[in-house]
């Protein structure tokens, strides 16, 4: 059983060296998807979840965690290490479920610690079963890939027959809207004298409703005096059962609102699969008719605290926003290229970038085939790296004894790196006698240098087995020191 799953803070994160690695899932006759790594597994790429051919999510690496999007982009959940095991978590941050290796698989458990399924080694891959002992999927590498729990939850969620409501999700302080009386969370319904209202566009597909609601709102910016009804849902309101008002606002002039809504099959007060009878609900509390004023809203800066931190790519905007599901006033970081509003998670993975983008990178060379280790808790070590929990490995060198990232010889050392080590049976075979052995001279001139190095390794292995002779086992440890940039394990 491979010491990487038993003893790495994050078992997905085993997988993310130079070797990629793909997932193929089969959740029920109709429900399957493929996983795979994009590019180089850092703070800057993801994972890629398909199914039938199209996107249904990603997974990307934030610090320790893995955070989940589904193809909106928007997030579903993450998973994060907590000692030995893995807790799955949804987007609101409950703990939905776990992943723990026990007896040489990987166990997981339902948020109530009953088991679901398992994962085990499987020929020089991985494994996974369902909670009857059914192989539903497997992964063409040994490193123990996580199931995406929370990005399998919202896919078979997605079987369920559904709508996409329209809710506010921010507000912009300066502009009419707020003056007006919105507030995040609030459910577009239209505007009044208007021939239409949401009703008439929400559907299943929520490109589609927005981009007709989209429409509609460009025409009504054109207006002035236009007064915009809106479902607001009432204090505590949650798992789709409607208990609002619907709220007529304050005339707004022409011009744009300072309104930011999205249209999702599921939000703060409604989910998936009662995502129709909600709509249906809210659409009765409109038709009865009797519509609440709401109140007008002024707002002074200086009675909110603006930060001091530097966020790169970011900047603070005075906004009404959805925390936790809940409006709230204040200054909030906006990311600038899109223009939304940024959570903790999405601040920190912007400070961890810009805090990556200056690592220095290294060369590390040492016997072909050898494998690495990264250390972010110490600077020594001793004994075979495998069993050193504070040690994770990172890849493997190639057949000229040099490790490469994403093809590049030199690699980022990740935050708070400390110590490298090596781990490699070395076999007295020669190098020219492996490179003439038709394994090696068959292959394509493009293959990827880690499938050339695997290969280098398998030869070398079948030739001195072929002669009798025996590995020899070499490990070792070395320091990171600040300003070194050439690292050798002989």
């Amino acid at each position: 059983m491979k010491k990487c799953l038993l003893v790495s803070a994050v078992a997905l994160l085993c997988a993310t060296s130079a070797f990629g690695w793909t997932m193929k899932i089969k959740l029920d006759s109709n429900l399957s998807y493929e996983g795979n790594l994009h590019g180089e597994f850092t703070t800057a790429n993801h994972i890629r979840y398909i199914s039938g051919g199209k996107l249904i999510g990603t997974g990307a690496k934030s610090g320790h965690d893995i955070i989940y999007y589904n193809h909106f982009g928007r997030s579903v959940g993450s998973v994060t290490p907590d000692g030995d095991r893995w807790l799955f978590k949804d987007a609101s941050g409950k703990t939905i479920g776990s992943a723990e290796p026990f007896g040489g698989e990987v166990i997981y458990k339902d948020a109530h610690g009953k088991k679901f399924g398992s994962a085990f080694e499987y020929y020089s891959g991985t494994g996974y079963m369902n909670v009857r002992g059914d192989i539903i999927g497997q992964a063409d590498t040994d490193s123990f890939p996580l199931r995406p729990i929370p990005l399998e939850n919202w896919f078979i969620d997605r079987s369920i027959p559904s709508v996409c409501l329209p809710y506010v999700v921010s507000v912009l302080v300066d502009r009419p809207a707020a003056a007006a009386g919105l507030r995040a969370g609030d459910f577009i319904i239209g505007w009044a004298g208007q021939d239409w209202t949401a009703f008439d566009f929400i559907g299943p597909d929520c490109n589609q409703v927005q981009s007709r609601i989209d429409a509609e709102i460009r025409k009504i910016s054109q207006l002035d005096g236009s007064v915009m009804l809106v479902y607001r849902p009432a204090a505590g309101e949650s798992n789709g059962m409607a208990k609002g008002k619907i709220l007529k606002l304050r005339p707004m002039p022409s011009g744009t609102k300072g309104i930011m809504y999205i249209t999702d099959e599921a939000g703060p007060t409604f989910q998936h699969r009662n995502s129709i009878n909600y709509s249906e609900q809210i659409k009765k509390i409109y038709l009865i008719g009797d519509f609440e004023q709401a109140s007008a809203r002024n707002f002074n800066p200086d009675d909110y605290v603006k930060e001091t931190r530097d966020i790169p790519g970011a900047h603070q905007e005075l906004r009404d926003v959805l925390v936790n599901g809940v409006p709230a006033t204040g200054w909030f970081w906006v990311n600038d290229s899109n223009g939304y509003v940024m959570s903790e998670r999405d601040i920190g993975y912007a400070l961890e970038k810009a805090a990556m983008a200056k690592q220095p990178r290294i060369t590390i060379t040492s016997y072909p085939g050898a494998k690495i280790f990264i250390s972010t808790q110490t600077s020594e070590g001793q004994g075979d790296p495998h069993l050193n929990s504070a040690y994770e490995f990172i890849g493997q060198t190639d057949e000229k004894g040099v490790f490469r990232w994403n093809g590049s010889e030199k690699y980022a050392l990740p935050l708070g790196a400390k110590g490298l080590a090596f781990y490699v049976q070395k076999i007295d075979v020669s190098d020219e006698d492996v490179q003439k052995h038709p394994m090696i001279t068959s292959l394509p001139a493009n293959t990827e240098p880690a499938v050339r190095a695997a290969m280098f390794d398998q030869v070398r292995r079948m030739l001195a087995a072929g002669s009798g002779l025996q590995p020899e086992i070499k490990y070792g440890y070395q320091p990171i020191e600040t300003g070194r940039t050439v690292y050798e394990f002989r």
